[in-house]
């Protein structure tokens, strides 16, 4: 706990601090001003505030690109693959993945403790439960001489047993009070520990980690095997990911800040002043009810005309960079945005970056789930008695996942068969990674059978040299000319 109150406080910070601002906290970061008072500090931040949260968006819209279509995942070993397929069911994958992501798009890091709980699971032969652990509370040790390498796992937080209904806690007799939990895991150790006591099972504490049966040590003798770091983006200086939204936090505080200041300003003078060069006891009730100035005299209304052309065009600056900086284009930013992009290589264009930014992640997290699932595996092996002939482990991920015009879309798919760089059964799988090869042929079969299969435009799904092969052959006269 020394290291983890040594080095750990300022990521931690910063981790609470990038969620409170994903959630919309943002006017809780601008400075006071100095001859502001409390209640001028509140009402700025609590009502006149700009919370433009783009932050979140960059996050949600990254999470839906890497993780919002389905992914196919395959084990070489074929009772390997039934039994992961169970578990990925019940785990539901695609809902659990897309929270990792978000944890990662906004931390920098997600985190998974694998618990094999077969009390709680009875009824299953993979007992195997995913435990996201909160990135605040995860402290790593690495080698120095290979920082991407975890040695040392440490979760530690700090929690009550109040539920928050009074006649519950009343009965139970809870209290506010503070208990400790730290949990350690390395290649050779795995302990958890309750306000400094050791869950072993002895002197009235629990054993949570089968203390009787393993004595304290990992049974599967790695650190992986139980426990998955999901990095965002890696570097090979730390054992650590980077978030999505690191470079965009200070754009979007800085656009808020000068939003709100421009909506103070433009809600200040938006009212009409009436002005006017003599006092306003010489105004006299005229004819016909009207109010009569002295001669020579004026009264007008004084009003501005919102020109803070600076203050726009530096917001203006501020949100480029902001979408620049987060590799989402305007079009994904704004729906209005997308309806000039019609063409496909102005759709490719605009993507780019953030194409470039998911092809990163399916591999940084692309890695880390073939090693829990690989994980999986050898914790089956160990405590369930199952033997597999290959841990091989494979992820496809979906070609498509931006905007697209569906024509051009299909018309790629025939030129792609006409070159030979597709069959339509590779481009079937492609889109329906879930479908057996028996399901992709009997589809075919249903679709040939189809009346209006290959209408408008001859046969849609055949190549050049199908196509020659459905003509009939020229019938020749006897003297060998074609008739």
């Amino acid at each position: 706990m020394e290291l983890v109150e040594g080095s750990e406080f300022a990521r931690i910070e910063n981790i609470e601090r990038s969620f409170a601002i994903y959630n919309g906290h943002h006017s809780e970061e601008f400075p006071r001003y100095d001859a502001e008072t409390d209640d001028d500090y509140d009402r700025r931040i609590n009502v006149d505030a700009y919370n433009i949260n783009f932050v979140a968006r960059i996050a949600d819209t990254l999470t839906a690109y890497l993780y919002g279509s389905d992914i196919q995942r395959k084990c070489k070993d074929e009772a390997a693959q039934t039994l992961m397929e169970e578990h990925w069911k019940r785990t539901d994958m695609k809902l659990y993945m897309q929270g990792i992501k978000l944890t990662g798009a906004v931390s920098g890091t997600g985190f998974t403790v694998a618990r094999w709980l077969p009390k709680d699971m009875p009824d299953t032969e993979i007992p195997i439960r995913y435990v996201p652990v909160d990135p605040a509370y995860v402290t790593l040790t690495f080698d120095p001489a290979e920082p991407t390498r975890v040695r040392e796992v440490i979760i530690h937080y700090m929690y009550d047993d109040v539920t928050g209904v009074t006649m519950v806690d009343r009965h139970r007799g809870s209290t506010k009070i503070p208990h400790h939990y730290v949990e350690y895991i390395s290649d050779e150790e795995w302990l958890i520990w309750i306000d400094d006591k050791l869950q072993d099972g002895t002197n009235g504490q629990r054993d949570l980690m089968n203390f009787k049966k393993f004595g304290g040590k990992n049974p599967f003798e790695s650190v992986d095997v139980v426990f998955t770091v999901y990095r965002n983006y890696q570097i090979n200086r730390s054992v650590y990911g980077v978030s999505d939204i690191k470079n965009v936090l200070p754009l979007n505080l800085k656009l808020d800040e000068r939003k709100t200041d421009e909506g103070i300003t433009i809600s200040y003078h938006s009212t009409p002043a009436l002005v006017g060069d003599f006092e306003m006891d010489g105004l006299i009730r005229g004819g016909n009810r009207m109010w009569q100035i002295p001669l020579g005299r004026k009264l007008d209304y004084l009003t501005w005309n919102n020109n803070i052309a600076a203050s726009i065009q530096h917001s203006d600056r501020l949100l480029r960079d902001l979408i620049t900086m987060g590799r989402l284009p305007e079009a994904a930013m704004f729906a209005e945005g997308i309806r000039q992009l019609r063409s496909a290589p102005a759709l490719e264009l605009a993507f780019a970056s953030a194409k470039e930014a998911v092809k990163v992640q399916r591999v940084t997290y692309g890695n880390a789930e073939v090693k829990r699932i690989q994980g999986d595996l050898r914790m089956l092996e160990i405590l369930g008695g199952k033997r597999f002939e290959s841990m091989d482990v494979e992820l496809v991920w979906p070609q498509k996942f931006l905007p697209i015009d569906s024509f051009v879309e299909m018309e790629t798919y025939r030129v792609r068969r006409e070159l030979g760089l597709d069959t339509w059964e590779q481009q079937l799988k492609r889109d329906y990674p879930d479908m057996t090869d028996e399901q992709i042929a009997k589809h075919i079969e249903k679709c040939k059978a189809d009346p209006l299969f290959g209408k408008g435009g001859g046969s849609f799904f055949s190549s050049p040299a199908e196509k020659s092969a459905e003509q009939e052959e020229p019938v020749r006269a006897p003297g060998g000319a074609k008739e």
